[in-house]
């Protein structure tokens, strides 16, 4: 079979595995059996190596990346299960520049809302791309699917025979479109970005680690960078640091968010300490 590049699980049953040769399939952890692949869809990854993937929390969506700069985004239920939903070419390079495609080697999902993409490239480069007209409109449908099945549609709902009055994603300009950077960084690493992270901070940031065995910090609004951690010992006596290490905290405003935080925990119906206990010694 394809050699898998990535995995990602929805924190349930399933998880996704990215191959070599583009294909996309899901997997059941209950009975360790592939579910559903992408290969009888109209619209995958054409070949190109899936580098990147990942479950949306708040849409029916997971999203994968490849070496070519697209995302394709596929649907769950209540949606058509492992199926495509929209594919979108990511626009990774300033104008003007030559050389072929730039290749996604690095993707996170800006949380919580979830409605902006960061993606790493190949070429050291790094973005922050706008998905929220894909993510609303999975909410839409979803929401439209449950109502169908709360009213006098729940059997065809149920049967998936719903599906054949909507309409179905296809390879035409409304399912297959590109998505601009809101902004891009050209030589945020030298050599390929390996790891996007975001951190949810007020303000919040996003690291990166690339092939030059740095972690670098940015802006998450601007992409402005903030400063640089570097691994190892330097070379030498003369050294200089490449940059200043600026971690933007509202002390403050963390500290009311993290009580805030505790506080709905503790109303939340969290056990008591006899529960827990218990929960302890199973």
């Amino acid at each position: 079979g394809a050699p898998l590049l990535q995995i990602a699980h929805d924190g349930q049953d399933v998880f996704i595995g990215g191959s070599e040769w583009g294909d996309v399939f899901w997997y059941n952890m209950d009975f360790a059996k592939q579910v559903a692949s992408s290969e009888k869809n109209s619209v995958n990854h054409d070949g190109s190596p899936v580098t990147s993937c990942g479950y949306l929390q708040r849409a029916p969506l997971v999203l994968t990346a490849d070496s070519e700069g697209c995302v394709i985004f596929w649907s769950l239920r209540p949606l058509r299960s492992y199926h495509f939903f929209s594919k979108a070419s990511l626009s990774l390079a300033s104008a003007g520049t030559e050389g072929g495609s730039v290749g996604i080697t690095a993707m996170a999902v800006a949380e919580p809302e979830e409605d902006y993409i960061l993606v790493g490239t190949d070429r050291g480069g790094f973005a922050r791309v706008c998905i929220e007209s894909v993510v609303e409109n999975a909410k839409r449908q979803a929401e439209d699917i449950l109502k169908r099945k709360e009213g006098d549609e729940a059997a065809e709902v149920i049967s998936g025979r719903i599906f054949n009055k909507l309409p179905k994603p296809a390879d035409t300009p409304d399912y297959v479109f590109q998505l601009p950077s809101l902004w891009l960084v050209q030589g945020a690493h030298r050599g390929q970005v390996d790891q996007v992270i975001h951190c949810r901070r007020r303000p919040s940031m996003v690291l990166t680690l690339g092939m030059d065995a740095c972690v670098r910090m940015w802006a998450y609004d601007t992409g402005e960078a903030l400063g640089t951690l570097e691994q190892g010992l330097p070379e030498g006596l003369a050294y200089e640091r490449e940059s200043q290490w600026r971690f933007r905290l509202d002390a403050h405003e963390q500290v009311r968010i993290d009580r805030q935080a505790l506080a709905e925990f503790a109303f939340s119906g969290a056990p008591d300490g006899e529960d827990a206990e218990e929960e302890e010694g199973y």
